[in-house]
């Protein structure tokens, strides 16, 4: 969808806001785990990016953040709905804030040390 100029710019654009100025805003403004792969760069696309996140304890088997990092405002859970029929059901959504991005950015760095950074 978006260019790797994009992504770079993206990722130099969070990383000032979260390292720098720890921006605080009411509403934390978050992104899914399929764009914070893209964004940290990972090497192996999504789905490998979501079982290294089971691996190393962000996430639970379900998908869910370990409640860890839910307490380091790293990822937040988001209510949605989804309609079958007549029946309405409930289904959590993890999302990664800002924080969280670039705490997931240092552990891939540290993780995988010979990946390429954008430039």
């Amino acid at each position: 969808m978006y260019g790797p100029s994009f992504e770079c710019w993206a990722i130099h654009f969070l990383k000032i806001k979260t390292d720098k100025y720890m921006v605080k805003v009411n509403k934390p403004q978050t992104i899914s785990i399929a764009v914070a792969a893209k964004l940290v760069n990972f090497p192996g696309g999504e789905i490998k990016f979501f079982l290294w996140l089971r691996e190393k304890g962000f996430l639970l088997q379900d998908n869910t953040p370990a409640q860890k990092y839910i307490n380091y405002k790293w990822f937040v859970l988001v209510k949605t709905y989804r309609i079958i029929g007549k029946i309405k059901t409930l289904i959590p959504v993890t999302r990664v804030t800002l924080r969280g991005l670039a705490g997931i950015e240092r552990a891939v760095k540290k993780a995988f040390p010979g990946n390429k950074p954008c430039i």
